[in-house]
């Protein structure tokens, strides 16, 4: 005699129990894609982060290459002055007429805390200077040195100031032109004594 089988359960009960199976599947299953989402975000936030870190050095970069550029201008500034001085000073040795007598004479009356910034000669061997003085004291100085007939040799005539100011650095600035004369002999003057500064 066959065995049978009576389900003697309720029906409802197996609805009920397919339906806790299915939402413990959907619970594991939104666990798992949370899971996923936190790990995500965290991946995310460590990426922000190294990336701001990675910016605010490349900042700093910056700002340093900034900093060495402008050093690097200033020493060029200075090395083009540098440059301009040693052509004026060329120009003059390759000029023994006059140039490099009146270039050489200049550096005997120079006095400390003179400075020469031009130095230029015309066809008439008038020489017209633009320097800086770091105190009245050493600018008076120079100012009677270049009319001092004994320091000058006789070859400037008149000292004519055509201004007189500061600079940034509270500096002295001036710019004079020495009127001179190649020898007394060629001019038939004796005893050449220089006229006290002029201002124009």
């Amino acid at each position: 005699m066959p065995n049978i089988s009576i389900n003697l359960l309720p029906p409802e009960l197996k609805i009920t129990k397919v339906q806790e199976e299915r939402k413990s599947k959907l619970n594991k299953i939104s666990l798992s894609v949370l899971a996923v989402c936190v790990i995500l975000m965290s991946g995310i936030l460590v990426l922000k982060t190294l990336q701001f870190i990675n910016l605010q050095a490349i900042k700093k970069d910056i700002a340093t290459v900034q900093t060495q550029i402008s050093g690097y201008k200033t020493e060029e500034g200075l090395i083009y002055l540098l440059q301009d001085r040693i052509s004026t000073i060329k120009t003059a040795q390759k000029d023994p007429s006059g140039s490099v007598i009146s270039f050489n004479l200049l550096q005997k009356l120079l006095v400390p805390g003179v400075t020469i910034s031009s130095f230029t000669v015309d066809k008439n061997e008038d020489i017209n200077l633009t320097g800086e003085a770091n105190s009245l004291g050493s600018l008076q100085q120079f100012f009677d040195n270049i009319t001092n007939p004994d320091l000058t040799e006789g070859r400037i005539v008149t000292v004519t100031e055509n201004s007189l100011g500061k600079s940034s650095t509270s500096n002295l600035i001036f710019d004079v032109t020495l009127y001179h004369h190649p020898t007394s002999e060629q001019l038939n003057l004796t005893n050449t004594q220089p006229t006290a500064i002029k201002k124009q």
